[in-house]
């Protein structure tokens, strides 16, 4: 073996997980089940902005002047118009929630990339894994 490979090895063999590079461990973990669970929530948020779009595009082909639109539990009789705006404002509210959860998305992973590179330049890529399957 070379210096430098017993060296190496030697640093591996030395190398203690303290109490601090364990929170950051398990920090990691929990980011990465948030981001997890954050990415499902913004499918969920666009496919419903999808599926409000194509309510609305129905409605602007629909040649009735009241259609029935189900609020919580019922469903109410409106006038189209009046279940355009409303749908035009739920859109809105689904499209600021999507953004909200796509910021905090992108913070989750800055952070991350912070523990990730913290943690292989104290350990090495070989004495732990970060990666996904």
């Amino acid at each position: 073996m070379s210096t430098t490979a017993e060296a190496a090895v030697r640093k591996d063999a030395e190398e203690e997980v303290t109490y601090e590079d364990q929170q950051r461990i398990n920090k990691f973990g929990g980011l990465t089940t948030k981001l997890h669970q954050l990415e499902a929530a913004h499918d969920d948020k666009r496919k419903d902005i999808a599926r409000i779009q194509n309510a609305i595009a129905e409605l602007l082909m629909l040649e009735q002047e009241k259609v029935m639109y189900h609020m919580g539990e019922a469903f109410v009789e409106v006038d189209t118009t009046t279940a355009q705006e409303m749908l035009e404002k739920e859109e809105a509210r689904f499209t600021v929630d999507a953004e909200q959860i796509a910021q905090e998305t992108a913070k989750i992973k800055a952070t991350l990339t912070e523990l990730k590179a913290s943690l292989y330049a104290k350990f090495g890529r070989a004495a732990i894994n970060l990666e996904e399957d």
